[in-house]
């Protein structure tokens, strides 16, 4: 019987072994087999080893922390982690999953610990008190944005995209909708300029209009647009081919035109109904047809006649083709000829000789008929054959310190003196997976170094001056084309995006 007792306790006691072992091995596997999670800061690798524990990651807290440039302190006596970053503070505790987020009580999800002499902390817990913006990529790896985030007031605004959503305004606390007016037609897509006696005009694609800075409407502007073909037929003859399209109500055609067939500018032209073409194509003040051919751009008169033709032009350093890449042609009721490139903005006097040239424009310049151009929220206008600023934009129009990054995916500011990168700004994860990328030509600063950057999507981001998030607003128009921005002062922010026109204003903050 005795025997028999001892048998018994000794299988349970080995029993107990076996279940302590098991129990030990898989707490094992947890700390040290589970796979680590490869973690970057701005794209950029770290040399860390990352832990997951009951559904929780867990990362060195000295190698996050000191790649975003914030402070960590660690206190031996009390086991506290204290870690600071632009105005954002968290207070951990090993082994406790109780801590201060801000000044708040907060509970983790997974209480730090410390192994091989580091103290590891929840990701999550740290990213979210600190404003930062954590990214798990497709292959699971993680990239952490160093530019904070603090968005914590989310509006819905009175006003509807193309898709028929409202714009959606994430902000700081710091912002409120001023003023606000939406054309009726869908189809409408705003640029402007500030304007003389701090007013501001707001072009459309024909006509524009002018409104003080608190959004009323002034007046109605003569200076609208010159109309250009969108659709031409050009038919096959024996010099070439005949050009025909209508515009403002008449009709117009040309004959032995020799169109040079290739892919050049944004409008189609229809040949014969059979062929592809694209080309540019103007009609000037004085009914001149203007137009891309193998010789060349050149002006044919009403009666045939070739007036001119220029292969090429030499202005500013640079050589312009007529050949070299994609751009719009626009002209004034001057006769001046503008070829808007992707990069760059030609001007041409009414004989095809080169006038002036602005290699930091693009395609986006507008041309009014008065001769006066819009740029960046600037206007200009021509005297004595020179195109001069007559007003501009809180801060110039100037782009700051920032420099974009590779596909339009990220901002870095850089020190103008040390010439080193200060920081960097990466769109998000969600706009990122949509395509949505940042446009470099919307890129504008302020006077005191605010910086806003809108997507190709018209999504605006606002940036305060040490690169911290301030806002976004969220409009996804359906267009794929992105927001104009004009900076009135160091408070006000006017958004021109597709049929809508709203300002920004900055107030205090609610406690």
């Amino acid at each position: 019987m005795l025997q028999d007792k001892l048998w018994r306790y000794r299988f349970i006691g080995l029993m107990l072994m076996i279940m302590l072992f098991a129990l030990w091995t898989e707490g094992v596997s947890v700390y040290a087999d589970s796979p680590s999670i490869q973690i970057s800061v701005d794209d950029k690798p770290l040399q860390a080893v990352s832990i997951q524990k009951n559904g929780t990651l867990f990362v060195p807290v000295n190698a996050i922390i000191e790649a975003l440039g914030a402070e960590v302190v660690y206190h031996g006596d009390t086991k506290t982690i204290d870690t600071r970053y632009k105005q954002k503070s968290l207070s951990m505790r090993v082994g406790s999953r109780e801590a201060l987020s801000n000044g708040k009580k907060l509970t983790l999800t997974g209480a730090p610990f410390i192994q091989n002499s580091k103290v590891y902390v929840p990701l999550r817990a740290v990213s979210q008190s600190l404003g930062v913006e954590v990214e798990v990529n497709a292959d699971q790896s993680i990239n952490i944005q160093s530019a904070p985030m603090n968005l914590s007031v989310q509006m819905k605004l009175p006003i509807m995209n193309g898709v028929d959503k409202p714009f959606i305004l994430e902000h700081d606390g710091s912002l409120r909708l001023k003023w606000w007016y939406q054309d009726s037609n869908p189809y409408e897509h705003y640029t402007g300029a500030v304007y003389p006696n701090k007013q501001l005009l707001i072009q459309g694609f024909n006509e524009g209009f002018v409104v003080d800075r608190d959004g009323k409407h002034l007046t109605d502007t003569m200076t609208t647009i010159r109309s250009y073909p969108l659709i031409v037929e050009a038919i096959p003859d024996r010099g070439g081919y005949t050009v025909r399209f209508d515009l403002d109500d008449k009709s117009y055609e040309w004959k032995e035109i020799p169109l040079y067939i290739g892919e050049m500018t944004l409008f189609p032209m229809i040949i014969a109904e059979t062929y592809s073409y694209q080309g540019p194509i103007y009609l000037d003040i004085k009914g001149n047809l203007i137009v891309l051919t193998k010789d060349g751009l050149a002006a044919y008169a009403p009666s045939g006649e070739r007036l001119w033709v220029r292969s090429s032009w030499v202005e500013k350093g640079r050589t312009w083709s007529p050949f070299d890449s994609r751009y719009y042609i626009k002209g004034d009721d001057s006769g001046r000829i503008y070829l808007c490139y992707e990069e760059g903005v030609l001007v041409l006097a009414a004989d095809g000789s080169q006038l002036a040239a602005f290699p930091e424009w693009s395609w986006e310049t507008t041309v009014l008929k008065d001769g006066s151009v819009l740029w960046n929220g600037g206007l200009y206008r021509w005297k004595d054959n020179a195109l001069v600023h007559v007003t501009q934009p809180s801060g110039g129009g100037k782009k700051g310190d920032y420099v974009m990054g590779t596909n339009g995916g990220y901002l870095e500011k850089r020190s103008s003196s040390i010439h080193s990168k200060l920081l960097r700004y990466r769109l998000g994860q969600a706009e990122r997976t949509r395509g949505f990328s940042l446009d470099a030509d919307s890129l504008i600063s302020d006077e005191v170094g605010h910086t806003f950057i809108s997507t190709n999507g018209g999504t605006v981001h606002g940036l305060e001056k040490d690169g911290r998030l301030r806002f976004v607003l969220r409009s996804d128009n359906a267009y794929g084309i992105p927001a104009k921005i004009i900076p009135l002062s160091k408070e006000e922010v006017v958004i021109l995006d597709g049929n809508v026109v709203l300002s920004l204003e900055t107030v205090q903050k609610q406690k």
